[in-house]
């Protein structure tokens, strides 16, 4: 068992000082020395783990306010150390404290009583402070309105000045105002509330006076508005630059230029574009090719059906039916689709997107082979081939391998495709 005997003059909670006091900040740790010695009376040497616990109250021991744990070493008994320097100390010191030393394993030794500290004394000068001593420059943050003789104007609340007054300049004022006739000063008023003059005011600073106010004010000089008052801009054909909001735009507006973007736009009558007018996202459309499109590929294909279906006739072997397209240009191509007939498994529908000047397929193609019955054949994805039809031309392209005539037919086809620029 260690004991801990306290030695009065070293219990530096009275902090021994080898210095003058003239520090730029009060320390954050407290100097302390104990005295330490084992069950026989016999000085103890070496490390040791000791646990410093403050309280507020005492007798009784519970939630202390502040605790660490170290280990210390003593010499002949005699340890030094820093309390906070493990745990921050941020007890703020206002009510007694009483400190708790436990050595390892032992019972907690009896609470001593923190006295004062030769910085607790220099603090003491805070509550004589003499009138007029502290500057501007130690005065940081908020004053409490309570804090203020009635005579000091106050910000948030309604003040009344009678005399001349000499304000800095720009003042805002941003709730209901009253004044009197002459100013010396710039004044930026607010949209809180309106403003009244007693007199006709007169306004002899070289600043500006600026009104920030939605409604018009007039006889108020514009020059710095190319000699116009506000009533000169209410009307959108004199504002030359900018931009204007959406609720300026309703009615008829002719003479609109530049690049812009529009959310939505709503055009009754003729509209004339003379750029590009295209979609920030890509917009997906679809062309539909009826059965009454197709026709012959060569002179020596006959084909036979009507409105509803199309199929091959003659001769025999593999045989084409084309259909035109007419899609717009830099259309970018997702998929071709068509509904076809394959009434045997012995036989197989081919279809797909053929640029026909290179004789290459852009879509497809798709096969039917070894399925039968009526379904649809897809050519996706189509490898987002650009639709140029300033030097190629495109047709939907059918063909079979046999003479399987009306058991071998097509009905429609769809293609898909996405575009920015509308036409």
């Amino acid at each position: 068992m260690i004991r801990t005997h306290w030695m009065n003059a070293l219990m530096l909670f009275t902090v021994i000082i080898f210095a003058p006091l003239a520090f730029a900040t009060v320390p954050s740790t407290i100097n302390y020395q104990g005295y330490l010695k084992d069950s026989a009376g016999a000085p103890v040497n070496g490390a040791i783990s000791v646990r410093f616990s403050l309280y507020s109250s005492n007798p009784a021991r519970s939630n202390p306010v502040w605790q660490e744990t170290k280990d210390i070493s003593a010499s002949n008994g005699i340890y030094s150390t820093q309390l906070g320097s493990a745990t921050p100390i941020s007890t703020p010191f206002d009510v007694p404290y009483w400190l708790e030393v436990k050595v390892e394993g032992d019972a907690e030794m009896a609470l001593q009583e923190l006295s004062s500290v030769p910085y607790a004394r220099r603090a003491q000068t805070s509550d004589s402070v003499a009138d007029g001593s502290v500057s501007d420059a130690k005065i940081t943050g908020p004053i409490s309105d309570s804090k203020l003789t009635s005579n000091i104007a106050r910000l948030n609340a309604p003040q009344t000045f009678n005399g001349n007054q000499t304000f800095g300049s720009p003042v805002t004022f941003l709730d209901t105002v009253t004044f009197g006739s002459t100013f010396t000063s710039a004044v930026k008023f607010g949209s809180k509330g309106p403003v009244t003059f007693e007199t006709t005011p007169t306004f002899t600073s070289t600043t500006p006076f600026m009104v920030l106010e939605s409604t018009r004010v007039i006889n108020l000089n514009a020059d710095l508005l190319d000699g116009q008052d506000s009533g000169f801009f209410l009307s959108a054909s004199n504002i030359y630059t900018g931009t204007l909001p959406s609720d300026r735009l309703s009615g008829s507006y002719t003479g609109i230029t530049g690049v812009g973007t529009l959310s939505s736009l709503a055009v009754s009558g003729n509209a004339s574009i003379g750029g590009t007018l295209s979609c920030t996202t890509p917009k997906t459309k679809y062309y539909n090719v009826t059965a009454a499109a197709f026709t012959s590929a060569t002179s020596a294909t006959t084909y036979s059906g009507n409105w509803m279906l199309r199929y091959i006739t003659a001769p025999a072997g593999t045989q084409n039916l084309i259909a035109s397209l007419n899609l717009p240009h830099g259309a970018v191509l997702s998929s071709a689709s068509c509904r076809i007939n394959d009434s045997s498994a012995a036989y197989d529908i081919v279809i797909g997107l053929l640029n026909i000047v290179t004789s290459t397929w852009i879509c497809g193609p798709a096969s039917s082979s070894g399925s039968t019955g009526i379904q649809s054949l897809t050519t996706s994805p189509c490898g987002f081939a650009t639709i140029d039809n300033i030097n190629s031309s495109y047709a939907m392209r059918m063909f079979n391998d046999t003479a399987c005539g009306s058991a071998c037919s097509i009905y429609a086809c769809t293609v898909t495709y996405t575009v920015t620029e509308l036409p």
